[in-house]
């Protein structure tokens, strides 16, 4: 996942007063930086200097909070198949005008080198991007593996009503 930071400075001196240590130098130029640090279970969570939305998101439901989750990144199977879902069954639209993640993420990762496919939708107020890895060759789910075995199980759209619910469910069906 990807959260905007209000301060990143401060973030980062929380971090190594923490003993949390990001897993390198951050990346990009001051003003528009970003770093990387595990979750206990070994999810990668970023921190963004810049907001990745600024200027295209709603505002923000609670201002007074110093950070929002802007981005998730998604390790898919098929990546068209999943992109077709989410553009035609729930209406997020394709960012075609900047990626979000470039060769020094990968890098950030310990993924120097990967051979990646990608795409980058809108969903209101969060970018979700999609990436299917040719190199190196993802590794195969284990025998009887379920999607909450792996940290963070779900990300979710808010919808304004149970009517707008209904239909999406619907179409999801």
């Amino acid at each position: 996942i990807g959260i905007w930071v209000r301060d990143f400075y401060a973030v980062l001196e929380r971090l190594a007063a923490e003993g949390q240590r990001p897993l390198g130098e951050p990346v990009g130029v001051a003003g528009n930086r970003c770093t990387c640090l595990r979750d206990p279970e070994g999810n990668l969570v970023e921190i963004f200097e810049r907001d990745p939305l600024a200027g295209a998101a709603p505002p923000l439901a609670r201002p007074e909070v110093p950070a929002t989750v802007r981005t998730v990144t998604i390790s898919v199977p098929h990546l068209d198949r999943m992109k077709r879902t989410l553009v035609e069954v729930f209406d997020l639209e394709e960012v075609r005008d900047a990626p979000l993640h470039g060769p020094e993420h990968e890098r950030l990762w310990g993924l120097d080198g990967a051979v990646r496919r990608s795409a980058l939708l809108r969903a209101n107020g969060a970018l979700v991007e999609l990436v299917q890895y040719e190199s190196p060759a993802p590794r195969p789910w284990p025998d009887g593996y379920r999607i909450c075995d792996q940290g963070f199980m779900n990300i979710a759209f808010v919808l304004g009503s149970v009517a707008e619910f209904d239909r999406y469910f619907t179409r999801a069906i």
